[in-house]
């Protein structure tokens, strides 16, 4: 985490996370990161996909149960992610509120 706060809903388990925390999810860990706080959350995330794997989305009554998941099992991108609006290229509408946009 670099800002903000979050819900990380992780093998059907909730835990806060704050700026600073660290976290390792192995291969098939089933894990949902949630925005809380009246400030953007900023998640830095990196990880290796082998090519052939499938991704799988699964459904978490945890995560549902905080507006996030899926109703059944998926291993479609678009389909998981349709009930949420769009990605789109470009800096957040709370830019100006982040750590690194303040002047010095």
């Amino acid at each position: 985490m670099l800002t903000g706060t979050c819900l990380l809903v992780i093998e059907e388990q909730e835990r806060e996370l704050r700026a600073w925390d660290f976290l390792h999810c192995p291969a098939n860990t089933r894990h949902t990161f949630i925005g809380t706080g009246d400030r953007p959350c900023v998640i830095f995330m990196t990880g290796h996909r082998r090519d052939d794997r499938t991704i799988i989305y699964p459904r978490s009554d945890a995560a549902l149960a905080r507006h996030a998941g899926v109703e059944a099992a998926t291993t479609d991108p678009p389909e998981a992610y349709a009930p949420f609006p769009p990605w789109r290229l470009g800096r957040p509408q709370a830019w100006a509120e982040l750590p690194w946009a303040q002047p010095r």
